[in-house]
């Protein structure tokens, strides 16, 4: 536990794990914090200042809002989504007949994994496009069919992974 929140909290998070995709994924969520709607001109620094862009901007105005509010900490947005999708899992898990002390524990459990942990401090959007999936999930079992599909619809957006040179 000690060694991930150094790593959190060093700003080495982005030197982790994926390092192209998260340098990628970091710098287009550090242009649209400069420019907030420049959404079809975002720019990474080491491809010569082309304009980029990767999956629609979902994760990325996300990861951006974290910049702007704590910057030089880029491990705050993917342990902010690691979070939510904690609490995905804890509400989904309601529908399971459980009570409330075993969902805690069963949330508590999958924060454990060694999985959620790799992906729990890498700017990578998989855990919130996952955390919004479970979100719809949840949505569509409380039978609120309209939210269910805006969130289905954001979590496919998130993780489109379609790359293209502007």
């Amino acid at each position: 536990l000690s060694a991930s929140a150094w790593i959190a909290f060093s700003g080495d998070s982005l030197a982790k794990g994926q390092t192209i995709k998260q340098f990628e994924v970091y710098s287009i969520a550090e242009s649209l914090a400069r420019h907030p709607l420049g959404i079809l001109s975002t720019t990474i620094p080491c491809d010569g200042g082309i304009r980029w862009t990767l999956e629609p901007p979902v994760f990325h105005e996300w990861g951006a809002l974290g910049i702007r509010i704590w910057p030089g900490y880029p491990a705050l947005i993917p342990i902010l989504s690691a979070i939510l999708l904690v609490v995905a899992v804890y509400r989904l898990l309601s529908h399971s007949g459980l009570d409330e002390p075993k969902r805690s524990i069963v949330a508590f459990v999958v924060s454990l994994a060694p999985s959620f942990a790799r992906f729990g401090i890498q700017f990578l959007p998989d855990p919130f496009a996952a955390a919004i999936l479970i979100f719809g999930i949840d949505a569509l079992l409380r039978k609120r069919r309209p939210l269910a599909l805006s969130l289905f619809g954001l979590a496919v957006l998130t993780k489109a992974d379609r790359k293209s040179v502007v």
